[in-house]
């Protein structure tokens, strides 16, 4: 469902550009890479690398070993 995210609670007084977004989404998946919850232990995973495409032209990306 599509909705503005600047509009939500989580995000309120944040601006959620892309690159901002990348790196809340690595948050997320780390931390859930470091509570096995994502299918296989969080040790297998060195890294993780989040890529959001705006357009064929426009992309951000946020990537950094899990500690």
């Amino acid at each position: 469902n599509y909705c503005n995210l600047d509009d939500q609670p989580a995000f309120k007084g944040v601006n959620t550009t892309t690159e901002f977004m990348t790196k809340y989404i690595f948050d997320m998946l780390a931390a859930a890479a470091r509570a096995d919850s994502l299918g296989r232990k969080g040790s297998e995973l060195s890294a993780i690398r989040v890529t959001i495409s705006e357009s064929h032209i426009a992309r951000a990306w946020y990537e950094a070993a899990i500690h």
